[in-house]
């Protein structure tokens, strides 16, 4: 699981990434792929995963735009999750 924490505030905010085998991002960057392919590899020394490979994650693309993450892009997007807010 993936949450964004504001740095300056502390405020932790409710929607969350979960992923399979991580994220990749810059901290100056809106940007964050989840799964990337590059991780899933790793896992298989180097090897590109079997094409029904269960732990390798579907690796997709989102924006974090001021509150939450945008999916970029078509296709799968199965990663985002919000929390319950009491």
């Amino acid at each position: 699981m993936h949450a964004v924490v504001d740095a300056a505030s502390g405020k932790v905010y409710g929607q969350t990434l979960q992923t399979q085998v991580g994220a990749s991002f810059y901290r100056n960057s809106a940007l964050l792929i989840a799964d990337p392919p590059d991780s899933a590899r790793a896992m298989f020394k180097g090897q590109v995963p079997p094409l029904n490979c269960v732990v390798c994650g579907t690796p997709a693309a989102y924006v974090w735009k001021a509150d939450h993450f945008e999916p970029v892009g078509s296709g799968e997007h199965p990663h985002l999750f919000y929390a319950n807010e009491d």
